[in-house]
């Protein structure tokens, strides 16, 4: 049984990166959809590999260098500046795990990451 949600993420190479991504649960007593509750988690790492079974980490994501922000009403903030965006264009995949002092460790996000090509004018 998997505890995460696959989901793909898309991005621009060398362009300020600064999405929000809104999460909820779906609780089954209520028949309900709810934001998903932050609050209980103390950190979030993400890692961009070019595979998963690869040790190499291509690029990071985190609550403790500001790159990832639990935000209210269930929404995870993600900001980069270009330096750190300038992961070459392709396709990676990447895996973002919650962590608290009860659960060591959770995964709750993976999937493509995708980096686009840019063009300047």
């Amino acid at each position: 049984m998997r505890s995460d949600v696959e989901i793909d993420l898309i991005v621009n190479h060398k362009r300020s990166l600064d999405s929000t991504l809104k999460c909820v649960v779906y609780v089954k007593e209520t028949k309900e959809y709810q934001d998903f509750d932050f609050l209980i988690y103390e950190e979030a790492l993400m890692h961009i590999k070019n595979r998963h079974d690869s040790e190499e980490v291509k690029l990071a994501f985190s609550t403790v260098e500001g790159t990832i922000e639990f935000l209210p009403e269930g929404r995870l903030k993600f900001r980069a500046n270009p330096s750190k965006m300038s992961i070459r264009p392709g396709e990676y995949v990447y895996d973002l795990y919650l962590y608290n002092a009860t659960y060591e460790k959770r995964q709750f996000l993976s999937g493509k990451f995708i980096v686009l090509p840019t063009t300047t004018n």
